[in-house]
């Protein structure tokens, strides 16, 4: 039971709860966030307190009908994505790329929410004034569910590029992220726990945001879906639908094959502007916030039971869902 958490209000995303309780504040204590999470009781969503503080300027952020708005769950290639469609937006702009940080080219809305006190002065200190005053196209990234996005971006009728990964290699991910940035302390067990039962850590339960924005794309083409999977597979032609999503021209075959090169997982990770070099290695100093990049990571770091586990679970969220998918 979770305590402290009664008559508990945000006036824009409604009533909340603190999980202050045992089991509920288990993931939370392998990190170092001081305080307990809260879920917004509305959303099914799980944030930082810290989240409290922006909710209002994230709930009315005022959109723009030309913004690009890059949407997932963590960990599902939001980074990559957002890299390549910079390129496209800027005219494979790759001197500003490699020197400007993307977190200053594609706004992550919620950044300050889900950091530490001690992260802080690794990014913007209003990175919602950032937004405000970066210059058209903008692009914007959140991993917000649909039911807590900006109100205005339905209104002006945004593009949105939404991001999948399959959600066993999302969980390893995750576990490498929240080791390298929170200093996590909890075994891979305990983590894959926290994941299936829906409490781990901000954004969760994962498939909420998940079935929210996949099932909202059939009714909208200002949506496009994008997987992990098929970036992996083949990049040329996710490039290919991007430029067609956002009204650029298809890229030559010189100009594809150096973008091609520079979004490789080789130069993404040697890239500091994308692979936040001064925020990582806090803690895990030997880690790296673009890790692996590998589909079917999951094969040889679950055991046949947590694999199970998985299976069931996938079953059970998903199912109906029209999509498949990926798993190597």
């Amino acid at each position: 039971m979770t305590s402290s958490s009664s008559g508990l209000l945000d006036p824009s995303y409604g009533e909340y709860e603190v999980l202050d309780g045992e089991s509920e504040d288990a993931w939370r204590k392998s990190t170092l966030f001081e305080s307990p999470m809260i879920r917004f009781k509305a959303h099914n969503q799980i944030l930082p307190q810290r989240f409290l503080g922006v909710a209002k300027k994230i709930h009315e952020f005022e959109t723009r009908k030309d913004d690009v708005w890059i949407v997932s769950q963590i960990k599902s290639g939001s980074t990559w994505m957002g890299e390549l469609s910079w390129c496209i937006l800027h005219d494979l702009d790759f001197e500003t790329a490699l020197r400007d940080s993307l977190d200053m080219r594609m706004t992550y809305l919620e950044i300050n929410a889900v950091s530490l006190e001690c992260q802080q002065d690794f990014i913007p200190k209003d990175i919602i004034e950032v937004a405000n005053t970066s210059s058209s196209p903008r692009l914007i990234k959140t991993h917000l569910s649909w039911s807590m996005l900006p109100k205005q971006i339905l209104q002006k009728g945004n593009k949105m590029i939404y991001m999948l990964r399959n959600p066993r290699d999302v969980c390893i991910s995750m576990y490498n992220h929240f080791r390298i940035f929170y200093n996590y302390t909890a075994s891979m067990e305990e983590h894959v726990n926290h994941f299936l039962s829906g409490n781990c850590g901000y954004y969760t339960p994962h498939d909420v945001n998940i079935l929210e924005h996949v099932r909202r794309r059939q009714d909208s083409p200002n949506i496009l879906l994008v997987t992990y999977e098929e970036m992996k597979t083949d990049l040329s032609c996710v490039i290919d639908r991007v430029c067609k999503f956002l009204e650029r021209p298809i890229l030559e075959k010189p100009d594809k094959e150096r973008l091609i090169d520079h979004l490789s997982i080789g130069k993404m990770r040697d890239n500091p502007s994308v692979n936040r070099g001064k925020a990582s290695n806090i803690y895990v100093k030997n880690g790296q916030f673009i890790n692996k990049g590998i589909v079917g990571n999951w094969k040889s770091t679950f055991s046949p039971d947590i694999i199970k586990q998985f299976e069931e679970w996938e079953k059970d969220k998903f199912n109906g869902l029209d999509f498949e998918w990926v798993f190597e």
